[in-house]
């Protein structure tokens, strides 16, 4: 964006540190040509911001605001700056005690110790009297919420809007508000019921909404009675090549770059066992796996099969690229089983832009009543599997007919560059934060 725009001054409340290399980069990537003197953001996490983007932040490390539940005179939060350099040993712990909270609060998969951390923070200790002077000292022009599925994330952005009497920015990446995305339990409803009250008190003080996919935005404008805005990841297409849509190798490289929670993994295994038996009178096609997921015996077993797929350890982002323009075909997955095939009803990862950056032919599992396959198939880029009886025969018209893969490469990137250019990306954000 041109830097003679007067940007407004912007204050970001989300979960996460943001960092250049690594990490969730969704609002990075909103933000990375922001002018980063109007740009400030309040985080939750222990870890320290290491971004070109922003200089100025406040964090509100959780770890500390538990310890100052039985502390009170203890400090939960500061005002910092983005680290240049390696992070000291102190803050290197803090960050490994709050990994390995999250991990077993995960592993866990249980709802009494989400909704105990929610009642830590509903407590309020982090309320601090640093956090009321930052909100005081602060002069920006609105506040930008990121709706997650956690009630104290919603508490804390109320609090700042009400503090600062500033009208704010809501912007949905995911189904955080129906019913529909849970595993149905009791517990799962309870934390849902008071999570959608918590959403609805942010997005009262909103003035705009920004929602990921189609499909979102005709069910949140029916909810909140609202029109919505459709946001996505960009791609900045000045930066990239245009891909020369080679013919494939022999055999067909198929990648796979990701985690494998939430049932991704049996998907994952379908094409490896697909594969298995394409593969049984010669190697025709193999997936890699990239994933960052501790990799147990079973799935080592599932996952690993030799002459069909094969497991790795995930690569730095910068590597990874150089992994796709290796590759022929990249792979979305999402669950098909019915206790995790909601969760992204109403999503869009992240990992599609990458993809359609990538200009390789995107092949997809996921319901065909979710949100990211039902955008895929309207578009037409990506070839499409919506059960698991599909995937194998799927997988042999591609191997039988390999031209089919130049042509949905080819579909896949003008996808991207239609509908997710950074600069048209960038032009609505700015004209939407600008509103008086």
């Amino acid at each position: 964006m041109e830097q003679k725009k007067k940007y407004p001054a912007t204050l970001v409340v989300s979960i996460n540190a943001w960092k250049d290399k690594g990490g969730v980069n969704t609002l990075l990537n909103l933000f990375k040509n922001w002018n980063k003197a109007k740009l400030s953001q309040i985080y939750t996490r222990s870890d320290m911001p290491q971004t070109r983007v922003c200089d100025d932040f406040f964090r509100i490390p959780e770890i500390a605001v538990v310890k100052r539940v039985f502390k009170p005179f203890s400090k939960a939060g500061e005002r910092v700056y983005t680290v240049v350099g390696d992070l000291t040993q102190s803050q290197k712990a803090q960050i490994e005690a709050e990994e390995k909270n999250k991990q077993m609060i995960h592993r866990s998969q249980s709802w009494l110790l989400t909704l105990f951390r929610e009642f830590i923070w509903w407590l309020g200790s982090w309320k601090t009297k640093e956090l009321k002077q930052y909100l005081a000292d602060g002069n920006w022009d609105v506040v930008f919420c990121p709706i997650y599925p956690l009630i104290y994330m919603n508490q804390l952005q109320a609090y700042v809007l009400k503090r600062t009497e500033l009208k704010g920015v809501a912007f949905f990446g995911d189904d955080n508000y129906s019913y529909k995305s849970g595993d149905g339990s009791f517990l799962f409803k309870v934390h849902r019921y008071f999570l959608r009250k918590s959403i609805r008190s942010v997005i009262k003080k909103c003035r705009d909404v920004f929602v990921m996919v189609p499909k979102m935005q005709k069910e949140y404008d029916a909810e909140f009675g609202i029109h919505s805005i459709l946001l996505t990841k960009g791609i900045d297409y000045d930066a990239i090549p245009i891909p020369d849509f080679k013919d494939p190798n022999k055999p067909i490289q198929i990648v796979y770059a990701g985690k494998m929670i939430y049932g991704r993994y049996k998907s994952l295994s379908a094409i490896a066992s697909a594969l298995k038996n394409i593969n049984k009178d010669g190697v025709k096609a193999i997936l890699h796996i990239y994933t960052p997921d501790v990799i147990t015996p079973q799935l080592d077993a599932m996952l690993n099969i030799h002459n069909s797929s094969v497991l790795h350890k995930p690569v730095p982002y910068t590597e990874l690229q150089k992994v796709l323009v290796a590759a022929d075909m990249v792979t979305f997955v999402e669950s098909l089983e019915d206790n995790y095939r909601y969760l992204a009803r109403l999503s869009f990862s992240t990992k599609i832009t990458d993809y359609f950056m990538s200009g390789k032919c995107i092949f997809a599992i996921g319901g065909d009543d979710i949100a990211p396959i039902e955008y895929l198939k309207e578009k037409d880029a990506a070839l499409v599997c919506t059960s698991y009886s599909e995937i194998e025969d799927k997988l042999i018209t591609i191997i039988s007919n390999p031209s089919i893969i130049k042509v949905y490469a080819k579909k896949a990137f003008d996808c991207g560059y239609k509908y997710h250019n950074a600069r048209e990306v960038e032009k609505k954000m700015y004209n939407v934060l600008s509103k008086e």
